[in-house]
């Protein structure tokens, strides 16, 4: 199955090269306290797929206190095939649970973010404030997707 997913990944011309998928999301959500406000936090997400079937994760945010992390892993603990054109990751934040789905299309690719129960609230480490902070009714505003 990691062949699979791979093959449909890798455009024709890359066959020897990973492959490196860039997904950027905005959100909308509402910080109940400290300083309540609406915010809109751009996350960037980076994935890349080795030929052995090893994944590189990285994720960012930008702020005054952005956070970033690197991982390492395999295909299929944190980023499931769902297809030969499909992947998704899913995560908790709080109560809320969100589900990150990237399809290909030949060299291209799409995403979807979806947040299952947006509306409750959660605490969140808050780039902004630099301290966590309570936030509410989550939705996605955006998001890309680009094949590397």
């Amino acid at each position: 199955m990691r062949w699979l997913i791979l093959i449909a990944f890798i455009p024709c011309s890359a066959w020897a090269k990973d492959v490196n998928i860039r997904v950027e999301y905005v959100l909308r959500q509402e910080r109940v306290k400290p300083d309540p406000k609406i915010v809109t936090p751009t996350i960037k997400q980076s994935y890349v797929l080795h030929e052995d079937g090893s994944l590189d994760e990285a994720f960012s945010t930008g702020g005054a206190h952005p956070i970033s992390e690197k991982r390492a892993s395999k295909l299929g603990h944190h980023l499931k095939v769902i297809n030969s054109n499909t992947i998704k990751r899913i995560w908790k934040v709080g109560e809320q649970t969100r589900e990150l789905t990237i399809t290909s299309e030949g060299a291209s690719c799409t995403a979807k973010m979806e947040i299952k129960n947006g509306a409750g609230q959660f605490t969140s480490f808050s780039t902004d404030l630099g301290k966590p902070a309570l936030y509410r009714n989550s939705t996605v505003e955006s998001t890309t997707c680009k094949i590397e």
